[in-house]
């Protein structure tokens, strides 16, 4: 991973999380990158909308607290434009931009709750020409999805799955002789019979959407630069937003780990094998840690996935340092 840079940018960002991001003020004229960014939009799923940040309401209105808001604070853009949603995939998001691609693969807005800002065709209809329309105008885009793609298909087959029953027979025995030791152990194993099952359909599904993802990231790009063709589009990197969930309390080895690998492919494209890599600025933020203290034995599990899964309002002042950063190294480098 690429290592923090000491620029100005990240040193101001890193004392915001000390002392507020009003700090910024006095210095954000003198530190700001040469380029100047009137409009900008910001388009991607929950965590690009700032969802578990502080102050953050299911509406267009920009979140606070979120990196597009520090961004559109220190870079001085007039007008801040917020296009992302929970519950957005590849799929929603092409179908967003482009009025020509069929989305009928629709089983995770289902799964979607929220308001205004939710994920089925006919809602995003409701909004899609406004954010074409924005795409059109801005000066900077910041895109900003994946989160969706490859952690859904695990809780909508997880949910399948635990129904399941494998070794209710044994159980009733050993709990009929009040054997608890037995009983314990056979729900241990009852679990780790739904796992492997899991393991086996989700690391098909991982594969086929990471193509899709490929596929469709490609799209969304290119219908960008179809409406906009001077923007300055900065894609961010996939993030793992459950890389530190473990099985059971306490375990040391975090099986949200083995979502790396998938995730990793992806970002390697983004960032060496679109055609259209030479174009935007891609950002890396793979690193950020999410979903510490999760674990699936724990009855609250999917709640608190929901909520240790997105940035901190500290970590959306990492990644919006990571940015700035990455912009102002365009700016020397032009």
């Amino acid at each position: 991973m690429k290592k923090f840079s000491k620029s100005v940018l990240s040193i101001l960002l890193s004392v915001a999380l000390l002392i507020g991001i009003s700090s910024l003020a006095l210095a954000a004229d003198e530190a700001k990158p040469v380029a100047q960014y009137k409009v900008y939009t910001c388009l991607g799923d929950s965590m690009a909308a700032g969802y578990a940040t502080s102050d953050f309401v299911r509406t267009r209105t920009p979140a606070p607290n979120a990196y597009h808001s520090k961004i559109a604070y220190v870079l001085g853009v007039e007008e801040l434009n917020t296009y992302a949603s929970n519950g957005i995939r590849n799929y929603e998001m092409r179908y967003l931009l482009d009025p020509d691609y069929k989305l009928d693969n629709t089983a995770y807005a289902d799964s979607v709750a929220g308001d205004d800002v939710t994920v089925h065709t006919d809602e995003i209809d409701t909004y899609k020409d406004a954010c074409i329309e924005s795409v059109k105008k801005s000066d900077l885009i910041t895109l900003q999805f994946g989160g969706n793609d490859f952690v859904t298909g695990f809780k909508m087959r997880y949910s399948e799955i635990n129904k399941i029953k494998h070794f209710d027979s044994v159980r009733n025995f050993f709990e009929k002789f009040k054997n608890t030791s037995a009983v314990e152990f056979i729900d241990k194993l009852e679990n780790y019979a739904r796992l492997a099952t899991i393991a086996h359909d989700y690391f098909q599904f991982l594969w086929k959407t990471a193509n899709d993802y490929i596929e469709n990231f490609d799209a969304v790009v290119s219908r960008i630069y179809a409406l906009n063709p001077d923007v300055k589009l900065v894609a961010l990197s996939l993030v793992n937003c459950a890389r530190n969930i473990t099985y059971h309390q306490g375990d040391k080895f975090r099986i949200g780990t083995l979502l790396d690998p998938i995730l990793i492919y992806v970002n390697n494209y983004i960032e060496n094998r679109s055609p259209y890599k030479n174009k935007y600025t891609y950002v890396d933020i793979f690193d950020v840690q999410l979903s510490h203290n999760t674990c699936f034995e724990t009855e609250n599990f999917w709640a608190d996935f929901l909520k240790n899964s997105h940035p901190t309002d500290e970590q959306h002042t990492w990644i919006a340092g990571r940015i700035l950063d990455e912009l102002e190294k365009d700016v020397a480098l032009n």
